[in-house]
């Protein structure tokens, strides 16, 4: 082992302000509706329907049109499946999981003048938990690699640095364990080099991610009814992000053509635990018997985010034995996210059915990353550049059978960033029914979504490197059981 290297306050300089820290913003800013059976079946477009308690994260107003008062829970069973395909070898990789989904108390107070046909006709109160997003996925990906290894990446990165000085964990972890080593020219220059050698390929590559938690919210809301034509809601959560993320990376010199190596195994793990307060507020207006309009906007404050992480290195060198190496650490800082602003319509059937669509618009380039001292100024800046504002589209429809429900809907959760690197568009297509009968309720969601990302699995500006192209599917299925009284 060398010389133990001290690492000050700033350990976590690299790893925060790098490319990969701009996915992590992206994946808590990118939720899609959640809520109750009945609004996943229409593909979260409740936004000017109405009578829902999803209408919490959606539009609030929608919350005015509770005829009476309710009491309800969802569970769902959540399933990712993920193909991958890596220098042309394919591997496959799943996950599972049961959560409650949502769990919800509604209270409704009509006018104590219950003939009067114009005014304020009556308001609800409604608390409650949604969970917005699932962050669980597993994936693997496999290949020969004839060009590069993630040590060239964290050598060239590590370039003008004295080692003494490598703060990044990548760096230290790689150093300790005598992959890369420092050579200084006559001017002083540090540079570093590889121990797999200046090319740094033709070695089998394997990475395994996993990942698991959630993104969800605990609202109290109120909304009012005025004359059966206006409805005006607003709310206000404690949103709460729980992640944690498991990566572990192999390299291995298969074709014996390194003499000085056999392999490393190189492993991360994140934890975040974040909290932030949101606003959100809508309306609603009903044009006649058919149409109904609605709009609403979502302003969050900052997300404040506790993380715990640990990096380590397992070297396994043919000429020098084993070595291990780890850097731990913890880190707080804010994350402020955008408004989102959404607008809405449904059309009313009669009494046989609705059609609905919402669209919201969420500019990620708005995203930041908070820290008094400056320290995340240069990821801020690329989020600028890389990330755009896109829409979220909805689509959904519900018909009626007496006391049964039939719905589906469609789901178009944009691209939030500006080139196709790194395409995260979502798309979501569910089913749904229900049943009910005097006071009570039942309602069952299927939801499929389909999304197709690519995975490099170290920077491709600083080694040749092919990415993995990720093929990711989601199953769900939510159970809603409720009574009204």
């Amino acid at each position: 082992m060398r010389n133990k290297i001290i690492i000050g306050a700033m350990v976590f300089i690299a790893p925060i302000t790098s490319a990969q820290s701009i996915d992590d913003v992206v994946r808590y800013s990118q939720t899609n509706s959640g809520g109750t059976a009945l609004a996943m079946g229409m593909g979260g477009a409740t936004g000017a329907v109405g009578g829902d308690f999803s209408n919490a994260v959606s539009n609030p107003a929608g919350l005015a049109l509770f005829r009476s008062s309710e009491f309800a829970a969802s569970a769902s069973i959540f399933n990712s499946s993920t193909k991958s395909s890596f220098y042309g070898s394919d591997e496959d990789d799943r996950k599972f999981n049961f959560n409650i989904q949502n769990m919800h108390l509604v209270m409704h107070y009509p006018s104590a003048n219950r003939l009067k046909k114009t005014g304020w006709m009556g308001s609800t109160l409604a608390i409650g938990y949604n969970k917005t997003s699932n962050l669980g996925e597993r994936w693997t990906f496999r290949g020969f690699n004839p060009n590069s290894s993630l040590v060239d990446a964290i050598a060239k990165s590590a370039n003008g640095i004295e080692p003494d000085q490598l703060s990044a964990p990548d760096q230290y972890v790689a150093y300790q364990a005598y992959l890369i080593d420092a050579i200084t020219d006559s001017s002083g220059a540090v540079a570093y080099t590889s121990l797999l050698g200046p090319s740094g390929g033709n070695i089998t590559q394997r990475g395994t991610y996993d990942s698991r938690g959630r993104v969800g919210e605990t609202s109290i809301s109120f909304a009012a009814n005025h004359s059966n034509r206006f409805y005006i809601g607003a709310g206000l959560s404690i949103r709460r992000i729980v992640f944690e993320q498991d990566f572990n990376y192999t390299e291995r010199d298969d074709a014996d053509s390194i003499s000085s190596f056999n392999s490393f195994n190189y492993q991360t793990t994140l934890s975040d635990r974040g909290t932030a307060i949101a606003f959100r507020g809508g309306i609603i207006y009903r044009l006649n018997d058919h149409i109904r309009l609605g709009a609403s906007a979502l302003i969050p404050l900052d997300y404040t985010v506790n993380t715990d992480y640990t990096y380590s290195m397992d070297s396994d060198l043919s000429s020098n034995g084993n070595y291990f190496s780890e850097f731990p650490g913890t880190f707080k800082y804010k994350i402020r996210m955008p408004s989102q602003f959404t607008g809405s319509a449904a059309f009313i059937l009669g009494k046989r059915g609705i059609v609905s669509v919402d669209y919201q618009t969420i500019n990620y380039s708005k995203n930041r990353l908070i820290d008094d001292s400056g320290l995340f100024d240069g990821t801020n800046d690329l989020m600028r550049v890389r990330l755009n504002s896109t829409g979220n589209l909805r689509v959904g429809g519900e018909i009626r059978f007496d006391e049964l429900y039939g719905r589906a809907g469609y789901q178009l959760l944009g691209d939030p960033y500006s080139s196709g690197t790194n395409n995260q568009d979502i798309q979501m297509i569910s089913l749904g029914g229900g049943y009910r009968i005097n006071e009570f309720y039942i309602d069952l969601a299927y939801v499929f979504s389909m999304q197709e990302k690519n995975y490099y699995p170290y920077n491709p500006g600083l080694a040749d490197i092919q990415p993995a192209t990720l093929n990711l599917q989601k199953h769900q299925l939510i159970v809603s059981m409720g009574t009204r009284f």
